[in-house]
């Protein structure tokens, strides 16, 4: 079965983490919860214990903590388009007074949008996604 709503998600339980918040913005409240203090409890929690059974968290991140752990072979990943907010934007944060921080941000910002960029991050999502 493909989930392509919350309302599919309705019989199963989500197993997440305490105080993000983000579970709490984003996930309607009829979808049952398991709280866990860390990734790695979320692991153990949904692999090992049975105490959930889908968790949200971005491919590398579940290929890395899936793999430190011994579970990856039981990782399956779907993305899904109607959770907000499920494309979260990377942000790299620059203090103020760093010197030339507004021209290490145009620097930034014109890298990012250069073409051999977006080459080299697609080669590197394609090959996390390969992994998985």
């Amino acid at each position: 079965a493909k989930a392509s709503s919350f309302e599919d998600l309705r019989d199963f339980t989500l197993v997440a983490e305490t105080k993000t918040g983000w579970e709490d913005d984003n996930i309607p409240q009829y979808i049952k919860r398991f709280y866990v203090i860390d990734p790695d409890a979320i692991m153990h929690s949904t692999f090992l214990r049975n105490n959930g059974d889908f968790f949200i968290m971005s491919p590398n991140d579940a290929v890395y903590f899936t793999s430190k752990h011994g579970y990856k072979s039981l990782l399956a990943i779907k993305r899904v388009d109607f959770i907000p907010n499920s494309k979260i934007p990377f942000h790299i944060g620059i203090r103020k007074d760093f010197p030339n921080a507004h021209g290490l941000i145009e620097l930034i910002d014109e890298t990012i949008s250069s073409p051999e960029f977006q080459q080299k991050r697609e080669h590197i999502y394609s090959t996390y996604a390969n992994d998985v």
